[in-house]
């Protein structure tokens, strides 16, 4: 199933057809024009959003099932527009107003419908009303994106060395930081929201203060640029992959402090992910390896395990929130997905027709979304795959 945007504008609300058949038959999402670098699901599941080389993010609303009283307040004030009364028809505006993107979809609809001039005009505003201004669009390729645990705020940061929050509801721009570092390679939030990290070109970590957008540290250690950015579960450690050095850094929070180095055979490394349980880090890069780390053991931050996984380079890697899959996304034009424990080849998610940046899995563990240079996002039901890892591990 393919899905083409209507539009393309810094944050666009879409309907995808949800969730996907079969993982034999991805959901295309269509709408970027050129290559896309990043996509993160909200906490929720709701949505999805995906940035690209032509500086737009886009908010995909995935399709769930509305809360009938919900459902029966929106009719009730798209019918409101054209009542009589001067103050229904404003306050059935202002309200259209606060849901934001989530009604963008409804919003053309009743567009297409409408035989009211007045209506029609009201419907149009409340649409030019979810454009983002110029002023707040990206001005170079859009690298990495992060929602924050609440799902309230989606973090993003460019090669025009920038970072924006944004409001996940409304699409706008709440606030623009200067990164600091040449283009921003890597955000990630704390699992508590309170602290947004940064990576850059400038071999750096920076850790800001989301309440008052104040930077908070800069952490300096790595000799190459900074790619990928993982808190651990329990908020006491942060991960960096420092791309050229080869290595993989592990700082003590909340102050910032050095806690250890890791690093394997291999090449540059330029992407880490956490197990769910904090126990397992798994780090990848250049050479197309996967290393496993034990940081809960009596021998501490010791290599368990590497394994060869793709032909090219690996650009990302993600666990299932159950942690017994991990999955891999490679400039070879794949992803795949690895049983942990045994390293077994689950499945090659093929589809794409370039390199593959980022996979991440949706909070339900049910779907896989992936982000390539051929400019789609697609979106892959591995239920039957992630259930197998998951009853086999359990014998």
């Amino acid at each position: 199933m393919v899905l083409h945007a209507r539009r393309a504008v810094v944050l666009l609300g879409v309907l995808a057809s949800w969730p996907p058949a079969a993982p034999q038959e991805p959901t295309t999402l269509n709408g970027h024009r050129s290559g896309v670098y990043c996509v993160s699901f909200s906490p929720d599941g709701s949505i999805l959003a995906s940035g690209s080389s032509d500086h737009t993010i886009k908010l995909w609303q995935l399709r769930t099932d509305t809360d009938p009283q919900e459902a029966q307040r929106r009719r009730r004030l798209f019918t409101d527009l054209d009542d009589d009364r001067f103050w229904v028809r404003e306050r059935a505006s202002d309200e259209l107003a606060t849901l934001g993107r989530a009604i963008e979809p409804e919003l053309r609809q009743a567009l297409s419908q409408a035989a009211s001039l007045e209506v029609r005009a009201r419907l149009r505003r409340l649409l030019v009303a979810l454009r983002p201004p110029t002023e707040e669009q990206h001005q170079a390729e859009v690298r990495c994106l992060a929602f924050s645990p609440d799902g309230r705020l989606l973090a993003s940061g460019s090669k025009d060395q920038s970072i924006k929050l944004w409001s996940a509801i409304a699409g706008r721009a709440l606030a623009t930081v200067d990164g600091r570092s040449g283009t921003v390679w890597s955000l990630a939030f704390s699992p508590d929201g309170s602290i947004l990290a940064s990576g850059g070109m400038d071999h750096s970590v920076r850790l800001w203060d989301v309440a008052t957008g104040r930077l908070r540290a800069t952490l300096q250690g790595h000799a190459g640029p900074v790619h990928s950015l993982a808190f651990s579960p329990d908020r006491t450690t942060l991960a960096s992959a420092g791309s050229f050095d080869g290595t993989v850094k592990l700082w003590n929070l909340p102050g910032g402090e050095p806690k250890a180095a890791l690093k394997a055979k291999g090449s540059a490394v330029l992407c880490v992910a956490f197990s769910p349980d904090g126990k397992t880090l798994a780090s990848a890069g250049y050479d197309g390896a996967i290393q496993l780390w034990n940081l809960a053991s009596d021998q501490p931050n010791l290599l368990i395990g590497s394994f060869p996984a793709h032909s090219n380079t690996v650009r990302s890697l993600a666990f299932s929130p159950d942690g017994k899959t991990l999955a891999s996304a490679s400039e070879d034009n794949s992803a795949r997905l690895w049983q942990i424990g045994s390293g077994r080849l689950l499945a090659t998610l093929s589809g794409h027709s370039g390199g593959v940046y980022s996979v991440t899995f949706s909070p339900n563990g049910q779907t896989v979304a992936t982000a390539s240079l051929d400019g789609t996002v697609k979106l892959w039901n591995v239920s039957a795959w992630c259930g197998q890892a998951t009853a086999e591990q359990g014998r």
